[in-house]
């Protein structure tokens, strides 16, 4: 599987992950409603992230997997997003990569949580 490279000016590594869910809703172009899932983001920028998983979703080339994301930052957030690469981790997780189908207001509302995340930050210091 092809790894991308991020060079976004904009992403955000969390200290310690945050935690959030994540449910397969699509394959190939078909819909699916698998049961939702534990996921920790890495890290994410308003146009992708990166988690981790127990689940190992065994992602083929070619292959075409949208999941539905539910997480919170300072805000809500319900996103869908296409799986682009499959890392293999410790006892069958998996790190994930992920670009996010958004909308610019959803994008919008992302970049603002990450700059009050970043102020939080800095403000710790």
């Amino acid at each position: 599987m092809k790894r991308y490279r991020r060079d976004e000016t904009f992403r955000y590594t969390f200290n310690q992950p945050s935690i959030g869910q994540f449910q397969i809703i699509q394959v190939d172009g078909e819909n699916v409603e698998s049961n939702p899932g534990k996921m920790e983001i890495h890290n994410i920028s308003p146009r992708g992230m990166k988690i981790l998983t127990g689940f190992d979703l065994m992602l083929k080339e070619k292959e075409e997997i949208i999941v539905q994301l539910s997480f919170t930052l300072v805000t809500e957030h319900t996103v869908h997003g296409k799986v682009v690469w499959q890392e293999n981790y410790i006892n069958k997780s998996c790190y994930y990569g992920i670009d996010l189908i958004i909308d610019d207001q959803q994008s919008d509302n992302i970049i603002e949580d990450l700059k009050h995340l970043i102020h939080k930050d800095k403000s710790n210091i």
